[in-house]
């Protein structure tokens, strides 16, 4: 009995069925974007790089011959055998790998992925992709996510044609090829700052650009982590632990909604806390020692907490 597929997988089916034609589905030209976010924010080759959706190698082959520290991965097996296949000396570079549901014990300094999220139809799919950069992002760390859409109109397919063969036009030759359609979701640019931050990412630059000849429009983001709870003043295990019950898990979340509500939250949870609670938020907002708040502050706190009784 054949194992069942995600419909994200479709892509190793067209990969097959354009290589048995002796074509490559994508050119050879490498992401310009990917360059100019290496130079402009000081990624060197000694820095630990990782690619998500390789696919035939375009941008990783052009990194890897200058220089650049590099591990190209992919879901499709085909992709991968591709790749190691056209850059022989550098195979160790390319890795079969699921983002979805696969870890690495390393973690790195630039994550990119250049028209691989648009793939993900299922939110629950798009959640994942986001926690593998969370989790495999150095804590200075930076990616890079590059997906098809002008920031604007949003649009999604049907995930269960994406194996289905249809006709599509080959860029290179203009050959009319039958191969699986694979899937596509385009967001604007306000649900993919939403998907961010609610994993724990933090858009530091963002854009619309063009990789030609292979995607005309394509949307930008420049994304780090949310910096820890633990890292801010007042903040101990047990505050943290309840911030993070009430859906609280980074210092960047805590500034946003402000002490008042984050007590709020965390008191619908934990009726028993009190003043001091709601001084170190404040303080951690302020970054002050909750008890050197000063005296007008602490009496506006009393209040609101005072209130809540």
């Amino acid at each position: 009995m054949q194992e069942k597929r995600e419909y994200y997988e479709a892509y190793d089916d067209r990969y097959k069925q354009v290589h048995e034609k002796q074509l490559q589905w994508f050119s050879n030209i490498n992401s310009q974007i990917v360059d100019e976010i290496i130079n402009k924010y000081e990624i060197t080759k000694e820095m630990k790089i990782i690619e998500i959706g390789c696919g035939e190698g375009r941008d990783a082959q052009h990194l890897i011959k200058k220089g650049y520290s590099l591990l190209a991965t992919d879901i499709s097996p085909t992709a991968i055998n591709y790749c190691k296949s056209n850059c022989p000396e550098h195979a160790n570079s390319f890795m079969v790998l699921n983002c979805l549901t696969d870890r690495l014990s390393s973690k790195f300094d630039f994550i990119y992925a250049v028209a691989v999220l648009h793939m993900l139809v299922l939110d629950s799919n798009r959640i994942q992709f986001y926690r593998f950069i969370y989790e495999q992002l150095n804590e200075n760390g930076i990616a890079l996510i590059c997906t098809i859409g002008d920031g604007k109109k949003q649009s999604s397919t049907d995930i269960s044609t994406a194996f289905d063969l249809q006709p599509r036009t080959h860029e290179q030759t203009g050959e009319e090829l039958c191969i699986a359609g694979t899937s596509c979701r385009i967001v604007n640019f306000e649900t993919l700052y939403r998907e961010a931050s609610e994993n724990n990412l933090t858009v530091i630059e963002s854009g619309v650009t063009s990789i030609k000849p292979d995607f005309p429009v394509v949307m930008f983001a420049v994304v780090k982590r949310m910096n820890d709870l633990i890292s801010m003043r007042n903040i101990g295990k047990e505050l943290k632990k309840k911030l993070q019950y009430a859906g609280i898990a980074t210092a960047d979340k805590l500034k946003q909604i402000g002490s008042y509500e984050a007590f709020i939250r965390i008191k619908s949870h934990y009726p028993n806390v009190c003043l001091v609670h709601l001084m170190a938020l404040e303080g951690a907002i302020s970054d002050m020692e909750y008890n050197q708040l000063p005296d007008d502050v602490q009496e506006r706190l009393k209040k609101f907490s005072d209130s809540l009784k």
